[in-house]
């Protein structure tokens, strides 16, 4: 079986082992069917399972929870530069990734959660449960 050798587009290499009287042009475009699977699995995050998403109570707290952990980074984000402000950023942005799935699994919850600290001052707290009502 003759093999192959294809560059990804992100540089790496790999070896291709295919049946007989396959053409290089047939290898190339096996591999990026293959390439634009992969991509796409890796772009979606894992759901989460029913026993790994809390209870409607443990969900309102991680919301409200949220909401303070985001008050607190863009505190931070205010003074902060260089890569202290880029380490601030990808920190946010792993942060959404796994919120995100608490989100899907419980928008509700996880919606009046988030509002649950600004209500603290009515008019705040009402704005921001009728933004979270719109998602």
């Amino acid at each position: 079986m003759p093999k192959f050798e294809i560059t990804a587009p992100d540089g790496k290499r790999f070896e291709i082992t295919a049946p007989e009287g396959a053409t290089q042009d047939q290898v190339l475009e096996y591999a990026k069917s293959q390439w634009g699977k992969a991509q796409k699995e890796a772009a979606q995050p894992p759901k989460l399972s029913a026993e790994d998403t809390p209870g409607i109570g443990e969900t309102l707290l991680i919301g409200a929870g949220r909401t303070f952990d985001r008050i607190g980074k863009g505190m931070r984000q205010l003074v902060a530069s260089g890569p202290e402000a880029e380490a601030l950023k990808a920190q946010a942005a792993s942060d959404d990734v796994q919120y995100n799935k608490l989100r899907e699994a419980r928008p509700f919850a996880t919606g009046v959660g988030e509002s649950l600290p600004s209500m603290i001052v009515p008019a705040g707290g009402a704005a921001t449960l009728l933004g979270n009502a719109g998602r």
